[in-house]
């Protein structure tokens, strides 16, 4: 985790030599979470792999050891979370089986569109909602590393709005 820089640590070159660096971030992330640690390593390799882009919008989205750690930590930390919060909402959907499709080309009756679009509003608001009001029950981890992730985001694309704003919303509700 300390080691300067980043890209000489056995972690990172791990990261290098895999092809499917699925299979070694679960590893990973178990052994750094255990060892109260897996914070600071994905700050390390994510500040490293934030610093190298030059496009924002591309954050995480390809196959990097960071991104796999950070999907990782997700699911193990935040599993009991993400149930808690939206497993309600989603036997409700499920319950209620209310038409969502708002593809004409999939609709038969092209009138039932506005009334799909409605269910769909309702529901995204509901598990919106849900997440806003289950902010103070997300695992601290995982607000620490959203937080690190905003501060990094911020440091390297200080005047792009859509990393500031996007980055404020989304992890500023979880911190």
């Amino acid at each position: 985790v300390n080691q300067r820089p980043i890209t000489t640590s056995a972690v990172y070159l791990l990261g290098e030599m895999v092809t499917n660096k699925q299979e070694i971030a679960q590893p990973l992330v178990r052994l750094f979470t255990h060892n109260k640690r897996i914070v600071d390593i994905i700050q390390r390799l994510a500040e490293y792999e934030i610093c190298k882009l030059t496009d924002p919008t591309t954050i995480f989205r390809g196959n990097t050891l960071s991104s796999k750690m950070m999907d990782e930590a997700m699911k193990l930390s935040g599993l009991h979370y993400l149930h808690s919060t939206l497993r309600p909402i989603v036997e409700l959907i499920l319950q209620e089986k209310k038409c969502c499709e708002i593809d004409s080309a999939r609709i038969k009756e092209k009138t039932s569109i506005e009334q799909n679009l409605n269910n769909l509003y309702e529901y995204v608001e509901r598990v919106f909602d849900a997440i806003i009001r289950s902010a103070h029950k997300c695992p601290r981890v995982l607000c620490e590393i959203f937080h690190n992730m905003r501060v990094s985001a911020t440091k390297y694309f200080p005047k792009n709005k859509e990393v500031n704003v996007y980055l404020i919303c989304a992890l500023d509700v979880l911190h």
